[in-house]
């Protein structure tokens, strides 16, 4: 792998990181409707009039669906953060070249240690 290709790995990952955090974004407003969500369904628990009776089992199923999908893009955010982390960490590990990539083959022989 030459050092242009782990400049790709690395844009490429920064480009995804961007990506992300706008999915965190995204993560957040899915929070915030569950949270109106759930005040909905405590305005319905309140007012309980006839109508609203029916409408409460619909605002506690979303309620709870919307829960879930939080959770579930949380932790899926936080696992591609991981990935994303550590394989940042690894392209810079093999954008360090190897010393007789950069010496000429001549200066191998002072390389190496000499033989007793």
């Amino acid at each position: 792998m030459d050092v242009e290709e782990v400049e790709g790995v690395l844009a490429s990952l920064s480009e995804a990181a961007v990506l992300l955090r706008r999915i965190q974004t995204d993560g957040e407003a899915l929070n915030q409707a569950r949270r109106l969500a759930s005040q909905l369904e405590q305005q319905i628990e309140l007012a309980e009039g006839a109508g609203l009776r029916k409408i409460r089992p619909m605002a506690e199923e979303l309620s709870t669906s919307l829960g879930h999908l939080a959770r579930r893009v949380g932790s899926g955010i936080d696992e591609v953060q991981r990935e994303l982390a550590f394989t940042r960490e690894c392209a810079h590990h093999i954008r360090l070249l190897p010393a007789k990539s950069i010496f000429p083959p001549s200066f191998e022989r002072y390389a190496t240690p000499p033989q007793p």
